[in-house]
């Protein structure tokens, strides 16, 4: 069990260590979207998709904080084949890019 509690503890830290910088943007970029009023989108297909219902409820509902809800939404794609329309289409400039 500690062995695998290590790998998983290494395999994090090198995850940080590799993406912490593109994480940090990413969020600056979600950060700049929500403070102008924008929504977030989440989607995944598969096991990826309930990750994308958990990021939506995590804006949404506010657990342990005392502020109002984010706009969110999360959607199931099928065969990762709707994710590159997806990314063609904007309806409104409000979001940082």
């Amino acid at each position: 069990m500690n062995r695998s509690r290590e790998e998983s503890c290494a395999v994090k830290q090198a995850a940080l260590t590799k993406l912490g910088g593109k994480v940090l943007e990413a969020a600056q970029v979600l950060a700049g979207c929500l403070s102008s009023g924008g929504k977030v989108l989440f989607f995944g297909n598969g096991g990826s998709a309930v990750d994308a219902q958990h990021l939506a409820a995590e804006l949404v509902v506010k657990h342990q904080v005392n502020r109002g809800p984010l706009a969110a939404r999360s959607g199931t794609v099928a065969h990762g084949r709707f994710c590159d329309a997806l990314l063609a289409v904007q309806t409104r400039d409000t979001c940082a890019t």
